[in-house]
């Protein structure tokens, strides 16, 4: 055969076999669904991350949405972590950043912190150390708890929240009823209603709650406010309810002055109980009387001592 020819041949078959092979190709390319394209671009945006304990055990997840997940200092939103020791915590904000090298992780926007026995730490911005599981902040901050809303400027939490320092400028108010009854944002009643606080205990801070051993203690230039008296201190001990960490009573002790309208004392010590509302003073008190009204109560409490 003409070797012209066989050329020819060849060239033809290589032709349809591409031409068929193309063919082929392009009707087996199937286009992505929608509903799978969102999909895969809703993986390409997860950050998904798991930490385990050295017994294999999960000691805490963090979920978010990211577009850089592969960075060292990841950026992230809609965050939401949590941990599975006892107690557990979830931690939630808008934004954040995960730093990979420190296993430190950064909230800002709307920060929340809560515990599954029944504490929530509020702020704006916060630091949590996974390695050595605490929490710190300089940012102001409100702790909620049963009958206790704590609020200040920073603060750190130890471990599962079980014990929290508050820096500075601290304000507790002793509520009536639980949380979810009343307008946390509010100290007193507007509409004529009876207020839900019973006291509000103020000092310069810091003020450390241990919930372990059921202790707060409060630090420079302590106020007690019932309403009905105030109670001033260099320190004050709150002794919490071991079940519902309610506040029981307070030690006020340093330079104690109560004053209760016209009338004060002084005393080294004094101890006074939520509940009734009573208070006892210890420690040589002096008593400054105006109105003859107040006698007979103070007396009542002297015989306590």
């Amino acid at each position: 055969m003409n070797r012209k020819i066989l050329v020819v041949l060849a060239v033809l078959v290589i032709a349809l076999g591409w031409f068929f092979m193309q063919h082929r190709t392009t009707k087996d390319k199937k286009p992505v669904p929608e509903e799978m394209a969102q999909k895969l671009g809703q993986k390409i945006l997860a950050f998904d991350l798991v930490n385990y304990a050295e017994d294999g055990s999960k000691k805490w997840q963090l979920k978010g949405g990211s577009a850089d997940i592969l960075a060292e200092i990841v950026n992230l939103t809609n965050i939401y972590i949590e941990t599975y020791d006892t107690p557990e915590v979830t931690l939630t904000a808008f934004k954040g950043t995960y730093d990979r090298g420190n296993k430190v992780i950064t909230l800002f926007d709307d920060v929340e912190v809560i515990t599954s026995d029944g504490a929530v730490l509020i702020t704006n911005r916060l630091k949590w150390d996974s390695k050595n599981d605490t929490i710190t902040t300089d940012e102001p901050v409100r702790i909620l708890r049963n009958d206790l809303i704590a609020s200040g400027k920073g603060a750190r939490a130890l471990p599962q929240m079980k014990r929290i320092i508050i820096n500075k400028d601290v304000k507790v108010r002793i509520i009536r009823r639980i949380l979810k009854d009343i307008d946390i944002g509010k100290d007193d009643r507007k509409d004529g209603r009876e207020s839900p606080v019973k006291a509000i205990i103020t000092c310069k801070g810091p003020l450390e709650i241990d919930y372990e051993k059921n202790i707060a203690l409060f630090k420079n230039d302590v106020l007690v406010d019932d309403k009905e008296r105030q109670i001033y201190s260099d320190r004050m001990e709150a002794f919490l309810h071991p079940e519902t960490k309610n506040i029981k009573r307070v030690v006020a002790d340093g330079n104690v002055r109560v004053v209760r309208g016209a009338d004060s004392t002084y005393s080294q010590r004094a101890i006074y109980t939520t509940e009734d509302q009573k208070i006892i003073l210890v420690g040589k008190p002096e008593i400054y009387i105006k109105s003859t009204e107040e006698i007979e109560k103070i007396e009542g409490e002297l015989e306590g001592m």
